[in-house]
């Protein structure tokens, strides 16, 4: 076994979310087209429709295939450490296990996602550091 383990994003399960998106462009492309239609429909349902399920399709493709072309992992695990993937950065945020309290899985509607719990020591270096915003101090920091 390697040092690494990379975890890659699922090509197929972004290509059925690129799917959804573009049948919800369509539908409000309907929308936009029947003459029956209110304005505040079009434009809500219409337009907004288009612009929100068409260009989060496209990106979410876009993305997809970038990082599949580029090899891309969205998980790096390490010994000591895991790496995740900042899609708008184009880095990676590290996670340190001495950092973290413990892992715990939930789920919200059917998906099962992966909680982080750090410990209060780091959390409070955080907000200390110069490099957290005054909004996150203040609206994420309980004493």
């Amino acid at each position: 076994m390697g040092a690494e383990i990379k975890i890659y994003q699922s090509l197929w399960k972004n290509l059925l979310l690129v799917i959804c998106c573009v049948i919800f462009a369509i539908g409000a492309i309907f929308i936009i087209a029947d003459d029956s239609c209110k304005i505040m429909t079009k434009v809500c349902g219409g337009w907004l429709g288009v612009i929100f399920f068409g260009g989060g399709g496209l990106f979410i493709c876009v993305t997809t295939f970038y990082n599949s072309i580029r090899h891309i992992p969205y998980l790096i695990l390490y010994k000591d450490r895991v790496e995740i993937y900042v899609q708008f950065k184009g880095t990676y945020k590290v996670v340190k296990f001495e950092d973290v309290k413990f892992f715990r899985l939930i789920k919200m509607h059917h998906v099962k996602y992966i909680a982080i719990e750090y410990k209060t020591k780091y959390i409070s270096q955080k907000m200390e550091s110069p490099e957290t915003s005054n909004f996150i101090k203040k609206t994420c920091w309980r004493n």
